[in-house]
């Protein structure tokens, strides 16, 4: 089987056409269709969802995650990365390709978007679209037809998004947890926080990196001197004792990142916690633990 995926790629200044040999018909392209550990495990004979150049000096892998009914084509570009292209139906929903690590980018494409992904860090072009990328599960960027990204996760989980494409580009839109930016090609790097759990907590601190806010705890009812996340915020609730009482507060930055329900899975606290949330000496702890 071969597999036709028109090209107009701004690395090269020129139309191109790329044939791509996929055998097994999963749309990948055979030479890069498998995984790498050390040595590349070839997948080209059976239908699968993992491609990979590293085994031919490049950087990128990645997984198509959701293909929405149809075939995602994922080519090889030498010493550039891949090639994606999107073919569901048109109005459908977006196929879903992820790619790369420190950060990992969701690609979303639609029926008819074509991007390069490139790791080491992330580059992504965009040849016909807009296409939207999504990092920490919750900052969205969308670039559009002839815009260049950089995306650079850093020390102390700080991301860096740059547009490298000439004057002109379309801008970049940025969508960090709600907030838009548009990010022009002449702009210095958009700069945030990686929360990818949006916690409160940045991705290097965090303990317990799928904290959901409220959580499930107390199933029954929050008790005194009992604390949950049972509200929108980063601050442990809790019901005051009558009197002075213990004097406790506890935040997210506290525990790590860590919930009432993590901290008892993590803990293998009885159920009384998980019916009226955790003890004082529970989060005392806890917090003792993760701030050694």
């Amino acid at each position: 089987n071969f597999r036709q995926m028109p090209v107009d790629s701004s690395f090269y200044g020129i139309a191109a056409t790329v044939v791509a040999p996929d055998g097994d018909g999963d749309g990948i392209e055979d030479s890069i269709d498998g995984t790498f550990n050390g040595v590349f495990n070839d997948q080209s004979t059976v239908f699968s969802d993992d491609f990979t150049d590293q085994h031919l000096a490049g950087l990128t892998f990645g997984s198509i995650i959701a293909r929405s009914g149809d075939i995602v084509t994922v080519a090889d570009l030498p010493a550039e990365g891949v090639i994606l292209s999107g073919n569901g139906a048109a109005g459908g929903l977006p196929q879903l390709v992820r790619a790369c690590t420190n950060p990992v980018v969701d690609i979303f494409l639609n029926a008819g978007d074509t991007f390069i992904a490139t790791c080491g860090s992330f580059l992504g072009e965009t040849l016909a679209g807009p296409v939207t990328v999504t990092v920490g599960m919750n900052i969205d960027v969308t670039i559009p037809a002839g815009a260049i990204v950089f995306i650079e996760e850093l020390p102390g989980s700080i991301l860096s998004i740059s547009h490298l494409g000439g004057s002109g580009t379309p801008d970049i839109v940025i969508d960090d947890k709600g907030v838009l930016t548009n990010l022009g090609s002449d702009d210095s790097p958009f700069v945030t926080i990686l929360d990818s759990d949006a916690d409160g907590v940045p991705d290097g601190d965090d303990m317990c990196p799928a904290t959901v806010i409220p959580e499930s705890v107390p199933t029954v009812r929050l008790g005194t001197n009992r604390w949950a996340l049972v509200d929108d915020d980063f601050a442990f609730d809790t019901i005051a004792a009558k009197g002075k009482g213990p004097g406790r507060s506890y935040s997210t930055a506290d525990t790590a990142g860590c919930s009432c329900e993590q901290i008892i899975v993590e803990q293998g606290l009885g159920k009384g916690h998980t019916k009226f949330g955790c003890s004082i000496s529970a989060m005392d702890d806890w917090v003792k633990l993760v701030n050694r």
